[in-house]
């Protein structure tokens, strides 16, 4: 008999491995679920992200320029429903968002807008279009107005004190986001790292039982056991094969729900901004997938090739693993004094 030849084992499904495998986690179960509570609230961290700078983009850096409702300046706790009111030369202004605004203003509370005109910026009785052409000014006797896609919009030319008194809010809600994106980015970078340590922690305590395991059975196996093993291959099967399993506990599991709910989420916040491009932007996901499943993960001589092999040796050195009860497959990388690769 060769002693260098391998236990043949059966093959198992799969999912009989994987559950073989997460039955060594289920003592941990409680740490896992914390992890994943961790993940989660960094996704929310991380996808907060981009929002803020949206809402700094176009609520602050672009805010002068949003539809707004005026009324008269004794009327400005009413405006405080809508935002932040702003008094300039007798009147309170308000910016809002037309989206959400019901089919008529209240009664006493009229349209008005900040335009970019030629020669400045104006405030115009009104909201200008979504598209719109370069404004021309006009004067009709001591009234002047701003001329927009043939249209006389009244308006009345703004200084720099008005431009600084209606600018106030935005200096101080970008200051507000810039805070809470600052919140943000730490928050997220304590929660990888508790997440990180955690995992660690978790899974070195699985392999540390998996080797005591091991090495329990090691010890009350006969003289003539390892007569017939090579010492080798039994160090290598208790020591470095089950690293291999590491990355099981440690990343595989808790990354997988982390990448599951980073995509939730990302369909969640593009809906929630814009259905109709959120669709468009599937669609064109949908023929990426597709043209992914042509072509194979394996092309020789490519990038992809390699990941492919070093994916699947990984997988085959925990999948041998677990098949075999009594003891750890040879890893298919590792070889000691005495382990020899089948053939």
């Amino acid at each position: 008999m060769n002693i260098h030849a391998e236990k043949q084992v059966k093959n198992m499904k799969d999912s009989q491995l994987l559950v073989r495998s997460l039955a060594y986690a289920k003592p941990y179960w409680k740490m896992i679920v914390f992890c994943i509570l961790l993940a989660f609230l960094s996704v929310v961290s991380d996808l907060a992200r981009p929002y803020i700078m949206k809402i700094a983009i176009d609520g602050h850096i672009n805010g002068l320029y949003k539809p707004m409702v005026t009324a008269d300046a004794s009327q400005s706790e009413r405006l405080k429903a809508y935002g932040e009111p702003v008094v300039w030369e007798g009147k309170a202004y308000a910016r809002v968002d037309k989206g959400a605004l019901p089919a008529g203003l209240p009664e006493g509370m009229d349209q008005a807008q900040i335009v970019s005109g030629p020669d400045g910026e104006w405030i115009i009785a009104g909201w200008l279009p979504s598209q719109v052409a370069e404004p021309e000014v006009r004067v009709t006797g001591d009234r002047s107005g701003l001329v927009v896609n043939g249209r006389t919009y009244p308006g009345t030319p703004m200084d720099a004190e008005a431009l600084a008194a209606f600018r106030h809010q935005d200096y101080t809600g970008f200051a507000r986001l810039g805070v809470l994106f600052l919140l943000t980015v730490v928050g997220a970078a304590v929660l990888n790292y508790l997440q990180s340590n955690l995992l660690q922690y978790t899974g070195q305590t699985i392999i540390f039982n998996i080797r005591e395991q091991l090495f329990r059975h090691l010890s009350r196996m006969s003289m003539s056991y390892f007569d017939r093993n090579p010492v080798g291959r039994l160090v290598v099967r208790v020591t470095q094969d089950t690293e291999a399993l590491n990355q099981l506990y440690s990343q595989v599991v808790v990354n997988l729900v982390k990448d599951v709910i980073v995509l939730v989420g990302i369909i969640a916040v593009m809906l929630q901004m814009n259905v109709k491009l959120a669709l468009l932007s599937f669609a064109v996901l949908a023929v990426s997938c597709r043209a992914h499943l042509l072509v194979p993960l394996r092309h020789p001589g490519g990038a992809a090739g390699v990941a492919g092999h070093i994916i699947e040796t990984q997988f085959v050195s925990c999948r041998e693993f677990i098949r075999d009860p009594d003891y750890a497959a040879v890893h298919p990388r590792g070889t000691a004094a005495g382990a020899v690769r089948p053939s």
